[in-house]
């Protein structure tokens, strides 16, 4: 389903157009425009998000911040909450990662010093960073750092909000309560 999609039907469905017709240009702009206003308020209150959708990024070593949002080093939305993460080493061996709260991140040392702390990431501390940001984007922090560039692949388990569309030919896929 496109966002077009989407916004024919609900003009359908309130009665605007009816079937077989065709929503001019200035009404489908005005529904769109709606759409990302309804979907911006939703999110905003936390009334829609997708869910626990689960992705991966490769760690690269002696590195122990990544940024995590559109555009970022982790390009993706940005993350409301994580609720699991796991590394995958390249021997296809999985182990858990413990998700720390921001008081024993802070308690951690060799974060961020030279030499910085490395080996096999066992913690990781996700920083939402302010809400309100030019670019949403959040910090994963991995500890230690690891110790080696393509031998860990980090798993992580979050739920996001859904975000707005771009064009009218945005493609979604909503779970199956949503329609």
């Amino acid at each position: 389903m496109t966002a077009q999609d989407l916004i024919v039907d609900a003009l359908m469905l309130i009665g605007a157009y009816a079937g077989g017709e065709t929503p001019t240009f200035d009404d489908m702009m005005t529904a769109f425009n709606t759409l990302n206003d309804l979907i911006e308020d939703w999110s905003s209150r936390s009334l829609l998000s997708s869910g626990p959708v689960t992705e991966s990024f490769p760690l690269t070593a002696n590195v122990n911040a990544y940024s995590i949002g559109s555009g970022q080093t982790f390009n993706t939305g940005k993350p409301l909450e994580i609720t699991d993460a796991w590394i995958r080493q390249s021997t296809a061996q999985d182990y858990s990662l413990n998700i720390l709260t921001r008081d024993i991140w802070d308690s951690l040392s060799n974060k961020g010093t030279t030499p910085l702390l490395t080996g096999k990431p066992l913690y990781l501390f996700y920083d939402p960073a302010a809400t309100q940001q030019a670019t949403q984007a959040g910090t994963i922090n991995i500890y230690p750092a690891p110790d080696t560039t393509g031998f860990y692949t980090l798993f992580l388990e979050s739920i996001k909000l859904f975000t707005q569309f771009v064009a009218l030919t945005d493609t979604v896929t909503f779970p199956a309560n949503y329609n």
